[in-house]
């Protein structure tokens, strides 16, 4: 809508304004965390996944979206009940 003017102000990710040949301010950080029970972890699918987001190929492709931090990516924490 901003991009063909039918509004001056938008919500949206850093990397979708940029394809759109907008600004961007950031307003906010958040952060994201994918939380599953820890015996999921030996889910095929589960392990490959959380694989793929410690491996330096992805690390280097995903660093080149504008707007994410991936210091932590493929990082595991175990939370344990009080």
């Amino acid at each position: 809508m901003v991009s063909t003017g039918v509004a001056d102000t938008g919500v949206a990710i850093e990397a979708v304004a940029i394809s759109e040949g907008l600004d961007f301010i950031t307003l906010s950080d958040e952060r994201f965390d994918l939380v599953l029970p820890e015996a999921h972890l030996e889910l095929p699918a589960v392990a490959r996944f959380v694989n793929l987001l410690d491996q330096p190929n992805f690390r280097s492709e995903a660093a080149k979206l504008p707007g994410y931090d991936l210091s932590l990516s493929g990082h595991l924490s175990t939370l344990r009940p009080h």
